[in-house]
């Protein structure tokens, strides 16, 4: 008796305990679709470059509650004695006074670090050695997306071909319309080797 090995399986599973034949039939198993944006590039790099980032930010914020700390115990006092008696009746004067020096600060720290670091772009043609870690770590990401893609593929195409399988209960072995019979313990081999041809056509 030959009969589609999707209605096998189906048949075998839908009681309470699946049988040794649903066993053998089981389908390749099925992979999520890769994600582009679950492969940063970040994860590549090596550590020394993360120590230096690290390093970076540590600074920065150093300098930030530095900067925080003189607006708030220096310049806003200091603002406040400059400005007139009237002023110190105007709600929020100490935030309002802390979002002023810290714009102003920023623009006076940013813009010429800005300009700076355009000139060193240009004027500097050998690549760094971060940056060349960073081109590498994008063709890794890039690689490892399209690695796990054509995986994705393979097993989507092997699970589509399964759905067309016969089995032939007389020979215990399962078959597409014009290929040789193979065992079911041959079978996800047997798909695998169908989607790789399909893939080398492509």
């Amino acid at each position: 008796m030959i009969q589609k090995v999707s209605a096998v399986y189906s048949a075998s599973t839908s009681t309470t305990s699946q049988t040794e034949l649903a066993r053998r039939l089981t389908p390749p198993s099925k992979l999520p679709a890769p994600k582009r944006d679950n492969y940063s590039y970040n994860r590549y790099l090596p550590n020394w470059y993360h120590t230096k980032e690290g390093i970076r930010f540590l600074a920065l914020l150093i300098l930030a509650v530095i900067v925080w700390l003189a607006i708030f115990y220096y310049l806003i006092p200091v603002t406040k004695k400059s400005l007139p008696v009237s002023f110190d009746s105007i709600p929020f004067l100490d935030f309002m006074l802390f979002g002023l020096w810290s714009i102003i600060i920023v623009s006076i720290i940013s813009i010429p670090l800005g300009i700076l670091v355009r000139i060193v772009e240009r004027v500097e043609t050998k690549p760094t050695k971060e940056s060349v870690e960073v081109r590498k770590a994008e063709q890794r990401a890039a690689d490892a997306y399209w690695q796990d893609m054509r995986e994705f593929e393979r097993a989507h195409l092997a699970h589509q071909y399964w759905k067309e399988l016969f089995y032939c209960a007389r020979c215990d072995g399962v078959f597409l319309e014009q290929s040789k019979l193979v065992s079911p313990e041959q079978m996800e081999s047997f798909l695998y080797k169908l989607s790789n041809k399909d893939e080398e056509r492509q």
